[in-house]
């Protein structure tokens, strides 16, 4: 699928539920604070097999937390069947150890664990988390740690976090805090020092194509950075469903939010997009 600005869009991100067991103040919720009714399994089926015949190559999915429904082994083995060429969850990580093993056996391979802190300062913590960290790495699962860097909050454990997943030798993304209105500005904290300084500490650097994230290579893992508020849209290769089974243009803006229902394809929302990624 290619969308107006000629970019091609191939992932597609599936929020599965907007229930969470944990209360994260600056979860972004996928961008959808008024959700309905979530999606049957059934929907999420139709979903995923509309997105094989468009051309959807990468699946992601996401919460809430994901871990929450019940069906959740049914519709990973279900999104293997279909031959996505990758397919992955984001998860709190909370539940993952008892789910680690039977999520490898439906054919799932990585998983990205929010894990914002060392310690019990935010929801999201090592000490928390840990035991789900193991069991993922113990299945075989591909494992990834997003870290938002908070100002005032976790800014400060940044460099500990990366001893953490380098005694784990798991990945770590660190994220900036996208655009707000909900009054938590002041805890925007800048990665541009960090680029910096993990350009000099890499072995080497690659810059990906999409939104030109920065991967800087430290021995057997790498540390990625996401910057949403420079050139999150250009490369933009993303659509959303959101947990109530519409299509989400765009996560930066709530306009162009359109039910699923079999009148609009994903093709015809994607070809919506403008220059900015906008719908």
């Amino acid at each position: 699928m290619m969308d107006a600005a000629g970019r091609k869009v191939d992932h597609l991100r599936i929020s599965l539920t907007s229930r969470c067991n944990l209360d994260c103040f600056y979860c972004h919720k996928e961008g959808n604070q008024d959700i309905g009714d979530e999606m049957s399994f059934q929907q999420v089926c139709y979903t995923l097999r509309e997105a094989e015949k468009a051309g959807i190559r990468s699946i992601k999915f996401t919460g809430g937390e994901p871990l929450l429904r019940s069906d959740i082994i049914d519709i990973i083995g279900y999104a293997c069947s279909l031959g996505f060429e990758d397919i992955g969850l984001t998860t709190n990580g909370t539940l993952l150890d008892r789910y680690a093993d039977v999520l490898y056996d439906a054919g799932l391979r990585r998983v990205n664990i929010g894990c914002d802190s060392l310690a019990g300062i935010l929801p999201k913590n090592t000490e928390k988390l840990e035991k789900g960290i193991i069991a993922a790495k113990s299945t075989g699962l591909g494992v990834k740690l997003n870290m938002v860097v908070l100002n005032g909050i976790n800014d400060k454990q940044v460099d500990g976090m990366i001893g953490f997943c380098t005694t784990h030798s798991i990945n770590l993304q660190l994220i900036e805090l996208i655009e707000c209105e909900n009054g938590y500005e002041r805890y925007f904290y800048s990665l541009e020092d960090w680029e910096n300084m993990l350009s000099k500490r890499a072995d080497k650097v690659v810059v990906r194509d999409m939104q030109r994230r920065k991967r800087f290579f430290l021995g057997d893992i790498f540390i990625e950075t996401v910057r949403p508020r420079k050139e999150f849209c250009k490369g933009c290769n993303k659509i959303r469903i959101t947990a109530d089974g519409r299509i989400r243009p765009c996560l930066m803006k709530s306009t162009g939010i359109i039910d699923f229902d079999g009148r609009h394809s994903l093709e015809a929302v994607c070809r919506m997009r403008d220059k900015y990624g906008y719908g």
